[in-house]
C-alpha cells in the first residue's frame, strides 16, 4: 500500500480585539445578512460593549483552537460588501 501523505497544518493567528474592531467599523451597515443572519450592524452593536465583544472574541478563538486540534479547516472570516476578506 501507499503510504498517505500528511498535510501542512495551517496554524491561525488568534481574533484580536482592535483588529476586529477596526475591521467591523470599515464595514457599511446597510449589506443583507449572510447564512448566519448577523448582518454589519448587528456586528457592530457587539463592537461597542466591551463584555459582547471580548465573549465574541473568545468564542471566535475557542473555534479556531478546537478546528486546529480536530484538523479540520477553518471556515471563520469576514468579507466586506466589495467581496474582500478583512479578517479571516
Amino acid at each position: 500500500m501507499d503510504k498517505i501523505q500528511s498535510k501542512t497544518t495551517t496554524i491561525w493567528m488568534p481574533f484580536l480585539v482592535e483588529k476586529f474592531k477596526s475591521s467591523i467599523i470599515k464595514c457599511s451597515n446597510t449589506s443583507t445578512p449572510g447564512p448566519d443572519k448577523l448582518s454589519w450592524r448587528h456586528l457592530k452593536v457587539i463592537v461597542n460593549d466591551s463584555t459582547y465583544l471580548n465573549n465574541f472574541i473568545n468564542i471566535a478563538n475557542v473555534c479556531i483552537v478546537i478546528r486546529q486540534k480536530c484538523g479540520q479547516t477553518l471556515g471563520l472570516g469576514l468579507v466586506d460588501r466589495d467581496r474582500t476578506v478583512v479578517y479571516y
